[in-house]
């Protein structure tokens, strides 16, 4: 069974790597990996002992499985996409270390009767990038004004990422073809059996947005 799981991986152009980390009856921690290839295949299970499931172990864990695999079939490697989600937490990371910036934000959101601030995704889920590039969505006209603005001193690099079009092109395009896939899979009520069908689901929803997103 394993042989068919490794042949089944090693023929897929790009695969996806998931995890998901839980207890078992006896009360052990246990870490599971998934490997999204045109079907969900189960890869392996790991006993975590007495390690803590932190962002920094689960990222360990999954690096060694990519590792495995064959790093060259990364769907995070895609050029766009990886420049894209550094490109977006570089101006939630700055904004959020400013004290006055934040504050001006905030004050430019609150004209527009909006309370939604630049988020940083998590350590540990997935999703938490979906949720930052929304947030910078959501705030994208206050960002564009307080980059403007006189009393906001920003760094150059951070104001030509705010005022860049391609940048904002691009975000939309990477917020519309990965939130259907949070949406469907990442969640408490989301079940191992419903993955094939979830999949063909996001299959025809990707395929729908793909032209005209990333371009």
């Amino acid at each position: 069974m394993q042989a068919k799981v490794i042949d089944t991986i090693h023929g897929a152009d790009c695969i996806s790597g998931i995890s998901d980390g839980w207890s078992n009856i006896r009360g052990q921690g246990i870490i599971n990996f998934i490997v999204t290839t045109l079907q969900p295949v189960f890869y392996k299970s790991i006993d975590t002992k007495d390690d803590w499931h932190t962002g920094t172990y689960i990222g360990e864990q999954l690096k060694a499985v990519v590792n495995d695999l064959g790093p060259d079939k990364d769907i995070k490697k895609l050029k766009t996409m990886n420049t894209q989600y550094k490109r977006a937490k570089e101006v939630v990371k700055y904004v959020k270390g400013k004290q006055v910036l934040s504050a001006i934000y905030l004050s430019k959101q609150l004209e527009k009767k909006k309370s939604t601030t630049p988020k940083l995704p998590s350590n540990t889920q997935w999703g938490g990038v979906v949720i930052m590039y929304e947030s910078l969505l959501e705030g994208k006209e206050s960002l564009q004004q307080m980059a403007i603005c006189q009393t906001a001193s920003i760094e150059s690099d951070v104001k030509r990422i705010i005022l860049d079009d391609v940048f904002w092109e691009r975000l939309t395009g990477s917020f519309t073809i990965l939130k259907p896939i949070v949406t469907k899979i990442e969640g408490d009520d989301a079940t191992l059996s419903d993955v094939q069908y979830l999949f063909a689901d996001l299959k025809q929803q990707i395929q729908m947005v793909l032209p005209t997103s990333l371009s």
